[in-house]
């Protein structure tokens, strides 16, 4: 991935947008800060890639460890009751 200034961009943006088309993804970036990424239309970037890129979540340390088993919820109980339920404590 390349990183341009906007400066570069509003000076290249015709060239910049060729080599996006042609693939390449580019970080914009202004006063030293990423502001944007550009990348070609023809990829769809998911929901959850465009949050790990955020850095508002982050990936599994484990990504091959088991789910934990899903417990039913029953309506009426507490956070707490939940919980306990679903660790055994009833």
């Amino acid at each position: 991935m390349r990183a341009i200034s906007i400066t570069e961009l509003n000076q290249q943006t015709s060239r910049v947008i060729r080599d996006v088309q042609e693939g390449e993804h580019v970080e914009i970036s202004m006063h030293g800060r990423v502001v944007a990424r550009l990348v070609p239309a023809t990829e769809q970037v998911t929901w959850l890639e465009r949050k790990k890129a955020e850095g508002r979540i982050t990936p599994p340390s484990a990504p091959d460890a088991p789910l934990p088993d899903l417990v039913a919820v029953r309506s009426g109980l507490s956070l707490d009751q939940l919980i306990d339920e679903s660790k055994g404590d009833h």
